[in-house]
């Protein structure tokens, strides 16, 4: 127990000092309608396959994705406001 409680405490110095890149975690995806970056929490998906639609686009009416919007027979998506 006390080797490991050390081991975290240099650790917590070398991050400190610059030495130990730290890599913060991002619940973050792109949608597939849109493009734009949103937290993964706030969106839907899409009828057809599945993927991330964002809430903006999904109050604006957008309920598939680009690539299901241009297959044969897809909706067209409302104006961007």
């Amino acid at each position: 127990m006390y080797r490991e409680v050390r081991k975290l405490g240099r650790m917590n110095e070398r991050l400190l000092r610059g030495e130990v890149g730290v890599s913060p975690e991002r619940d973050a995806m792109i949608c597939r309608a849109c493009g734009n970056e949103e937290r993964a929490s706030e969106g839907y998906p899409c009828d057809d396959c599945g993927t991330f639609i964002c809430v903006i686009c999904s109050m604006r009416g957008v309920t598939r994705c680009k690539g299901c919007q241009e297959k044969p027979g897809g909706t067209v998506a409302p104006p961007a406001l």
